[in-house]
C-alpha cells in the first residue's frame, strides 16, 4: 500500500501498517471528520498511512479506529481531542520503530483547527450552547486562518478553503441559533457570508460554500438571494454528475421558496403528513408516539367502530390500530403503540424518529427546514375494522372473549375503550386473556386497569407468560440499538411484580380457565363472541381450539390478521419475535380482517370426545392450524367486511 509520508511524498508502508478511520453511524457525528483532518494535518511530516473504513462495532464511544502495525491490530475509542490524536499516533509510529517529530506551528495549527471541528460535531448534543459554543469554535479558526495567511507554501489554497469554510459555517449557526432566541443575527449572518464568499474565491467549483450560503439566505428570509444560489449549487451538482436524490432535494427547496407556502400537514380527512409531538417509552423496544396536526376538516367515518390507518414509507405500507379515540382524530391527535424491529422496515423507521423539539434543535445545526427533519409520519384516513354494533348483534347480555399477543394488545383495548358506560359494548361482559413473553413485555398495563375500572366490574383481565421467571431477568438487559436508533426506548421497567400471572401459552385448557373465571362458564354461548389478534402461532391456536375443542365454537370468531390491501410491497422482515406458537408473522397492526361470521357456512368438525354426535367411531379431525382462516379468505365476497355481510343476510 502507498500511504502519505513526510511532505507529502509516497511512501511504502507495509501492508499491516495502516489506521483505520471509522466514519460510520454514530462516529460521524461524534468527530470522525476531525480525527482524519488531524491525520492529514499531521501527515504532511509524519510517515502514516491512513484510511476511512465501516463501523468497528464501538458505537457511542467514537470517534473509533483501528491500529493495523506489525504487533497487531487494537481498536482505540473515545478519540475526541487532539492531545488523544498525538498519544495514537505516537504509539503507530512507535510500533513502526519511527519517532514522533513534528514542527510546533504545525502542531498549533491543527489543535486550532481540530478543536473547531470538534465543537462543531458535539453542537448538535448541547442545543442550549450553541450560540456560545459556536462564537468559540469562530474564534479559535480565526487564530487559525490568520496563523494560515501568514505562511506561505503549495498546501495554503486547501487549507485556507477549509478554514473559511468551517468559520463561515460556525457563524451560521451562531446566526440560527441567535435567530431561535430572539437575538440580532444580521451582523453574524453577515459575517458568515463574507467568510463563504471568500471560500469561493480560493475554490470557485466548490459546492460547500454556495449550499452553505443559500441555506443562511433562506433562513434570514433573502428568497431572491436564496433561490439564487440554490439553482447555481443544482447546475453544479447536475456537471459534477452529483447523486439524483441530493439533487431533487435541493429542488425541491427551490420549489417551496418560490411557491412561498408549506405543504399542507394533511388533508379533510386527515391524510398527510403528522408530526411527532412527543414520544414515550414503554419497553426497551416498544413506544407510544404521540402525534399532532390540524384537526381534520371531517368528522370522524366510524366514531363507534373499530378503525385503524394506513402507514406509507415510500412504496411500503403498514397498519396500525391507534390507542387513542375517534374523539382526539377529530381535533389532530393520534396516538401508536409501535414495537421496533431492527431488521424491520417501517417499524425500524419508527425507531429513528424525532420530537418535532428534538427535529427544531437539529434544524440549527443543519439549515435544513422542518419539513425535511425526520419527525413526520405519512397516514392514511381512518379505515374500517369492525363495525362493532352489529358484530355483537342484539344478544340481551353478549359475552365478548379477547384474545390478544404482544401489540396485538392495541386493537383490543380499542375494542375494550368501547365498553365502557355510554359505549356500543356497554352491555357486554368482557374477558381479556393477554399473552406476553416476560412481565416487562406486557404493555399497556396502566390502560387496561384504568378500562377495567371504568366497566365497573364487566371486565376481567387474565395475564399469561409464555417465558419462565429466570429468562426475564436476561433479557431484560438487552438493549435495542441500530444505526439512527432513538433514545426514547424504557431500559428500566418499573416494578410489575404485583401483576398477578399465569405461566405457558394460549392452549385449550387455559381458554376454558378464563371463560370459566371470566363468565362463570367453561364454554361459548350463542351470545358469545371471540377476538384474537397477534403473531400468527396465537391466532392457528385459538382457531384450532375453536374448531375441535368440546364447548368451543368456530362460527363467531374474528381473526384480526395483518393482510396486504395494496399493490405497495409489504416487506416481511417485521416478523415478530414474540409469536407464542411458533409464529411467522407479527400482527402489530390491524388491516383488513378475516372473519368467520353465521353467514358463513363453515363445514362441522367431528368431536370425537362426545360420541353422541356421531353415527360410528369417532375420526380424529384432519383440519390443520390455518385452514378456518384459508376458508374464511376464499368466501370473502368483494373485500367485503363481516358488518357488510351480516346486514346482507338480514336484509
Amino acid at each position: 500500500l502507498a500511504g502519505r509520508g513526510a511532505s507529502g511524498r509516497n511512501v511504502a508502508v507495509a501492508v499491516a501498517s495502516m489506521i483505520s478511520v471509522c466514519s460510520h453511524g454514530s462516529c460521524q457525528s461524534q468527530g470522525s471528520s476531525a480525527l482524519i483532518s488531524d491525520l492529514e494535518d499531521l501527515a504532511e511530516v509524519l510517515p502514516l498511512n491512513f484510511s476511512q473504513r465501516g463501523c468497528l462495532g464501538l458505537c457511542g464511544q467514537g470517534p473509533n479506529c483501528l491500529l493495523e502495525t506489525k504487533k497487531g491490530s487494537q481498536a482505540l475509542n473515545h478519540l475526541d481531542s487532539f492531545s488523544k490524536v498525538i498519544s495514537m499516533v505516537k504509539k503507530f509510529l512507535k510500533a513502526q520503530g519511527s519517532d514522533f517529530t513534528c514542527p510546533e506551528d504545525l502542531l498549533t495549527r491543527s489543535k486550532l483547527k481540530s478543536d473547531a471541528m470538534r465543537l462543531l460535531s458535539k453542537s448538535p448534543f448541547r442545543p442550549q450552547h450553541t450560540a456560545e459554543d459556536m462564537l468559540q469554535a469562530a474564534e479559535l479558526l480565526s487564530r487559525a486562518i490568520a496563523l494560515e495567511d501568514a505562511r506561505p507554501g503549495k498546501v495554503r489554497s486547501r487549507r485556507t478553503y477549509e478554514l473559511l469554510l468551517l468559520r463561515g459555517q460556525s457563524l451560521g449557526r451562531r446566526s440560527l441559533a441567535l435567530r431561535a432566541s430572539n437575538g440580532d443575527a444580521s451582523a453574524t449572518a453577515a459575517a458568515a457570508l463574507e467568510l463563504l464568499g471568500r471560500a469561493m474565491l480560493e475554490r470557485p467549483r466548490a459546492l460547500e460554500p454556495l449550499v452553505e450560503a443559500a441555506h443562511i439566505y433562506a433562513f434570514s428570509g433573502d428568497t431572491t438571494k436564496a433561490v439564487e444560489f440554490y439553482q447555481t449549487a443544482i447546475t453544479l451538482m447536475k456537471e459534477l454528475k452529483l447523486p439524483k436524490h441530493e439533487v431533487a432535494r435541493l429542488e425541491r427547496r427551490v420549489e417551496k421558496l418560490m411557491a412561498g407556502t408549506q405543504q399542507p400537514l394533511d388533508s379533510g380527512d386527515g391524510a398527510g403528513l403528522w408530526r411527532v409531538e412527543d414520544i414515550t417509552g414503554v419497553s426497551k423496544d416498544t413506544c407510544i408516539y404521540h402525534l399532532r396536526a390540524n384537526p381534520p376538516g371531517n368528522p370522524h367515518p366510524f366514531p363507534h367502530s373499530a378503525w385503524h390507518i394506513q402507514v406509507f414509507l415510500g412504496s411500503t405500507v403498514r397498519e396500525y390500530t391507534p390507542i387513542s379515540s375517534a374523539s382526539a382524530w377529530e381535533d389532530g391527535r393520534l396516538e401508536l403503540l409501535v414495537k421496533t424491529y431492527p431488521d424491520g422496515c417501517v417499524s425500524r423507521f419508527f425507531g429513528t424518529l424525532r420530537t418535532v423539539q428534538e427535529a427544531r434543535e437539529a434544524a440549527l445545526q443543519s439549515y435544513a427546514p422542518l419539513e425535511e427533519q425526520n419527525c413526520w409520519v405519512h397516514v392514511s384516513a381512518p379505515l374500517l375494522t369492525l363495525d362493532l354494533p352489529s358484530f355483537t348483534g342484539a344478544a340481551a347480555a353478549p359475552q365478548l372473549a379477547l384474545v390478544a399477543g404482544g401489540t396485538g394488545i392495541a386493537p383490543l383495548a380499542q375494542i375494550i375503550s368501547h365498553c365502557v358506560a355510554g359505549g356500543v359494548l356497554e352491555r357486554c361482559q368482557v374477558m381479556l386473556l393477554y399473552s406476553s413473553r416476560t412481565v416487562e413485555d406486557i404493555l399497556m398495563l396502566d390502560e387496561l386497569r384504568r378500562l377495567a375500572s371504568a366497566c365497573c366490574g364487566r371486565l376481567q383481565v387474565f395475564h399469561t407468560l409464555s417465558r419462565s421467571p429466570g429468562a426475564r431477568s436476561s433479557r431484560s438487559r438487552t438493549r435495542l440499538y441500530f444505526s439512527g436508533c432513538h433514545q426514547h426506548f424504557r431500559q428500566e421497567m418499573e416494578d410489575m411484580e404485583e401483576v398477578s400471572t399465569w405461566e405457558g401459552h394460549v392452549d385449550e385448557e387455559m381458554m376454558r380457565k378464563a371463560f370459566e373465571m371470566g363468565f362463570g362458564t367453561g364454554k361459548m354461548t350463542n351470545a358469545t363472541r371471540i377476538v384474537v389478534c397477534g403473531p400468527q402461532g396465537l391466532l392457528d391456536t385459538v382457531e384450532a381450539c375453536c374448531s375441535v375443542g368440546e364447548g368451543f365454537r368456530s362460527e363467531h370468531l374474528v381473526l384480526l390478521q395483518a393482510t396486504k390491501q395494496s399493490e405497495a410491497p409489504i416487506d416481511s422482515s417485521d416478523s415478530s419475535e414474540d409469536d407464542e406458537v411458533a409464529s411467522e408473522n407479527v400482527a402489530v397492526a390491524i388491516p383488513r380482517i378475516s372473519i368467520s361470521a353465521p353467514a358463513l357456512k363453515i363445514p362441522a368438525v367431528e368431536d370425537p370426545k362426545d360420541p353422541k354426535d356421531s353415527e360410528g367411531p369417532s375420526v380424529p379431525s384432519t383440519r390443520k392450524p390455518g385452514d378456518l382462516l384459508k376458508e374464511q379468505l376464499g368466501h370473502a365476497q368483494n373485500g367485503m367486511t363481516f358488518a357488510d355481510r351480516v346486514r346482507i343476510e338480514a336484509a
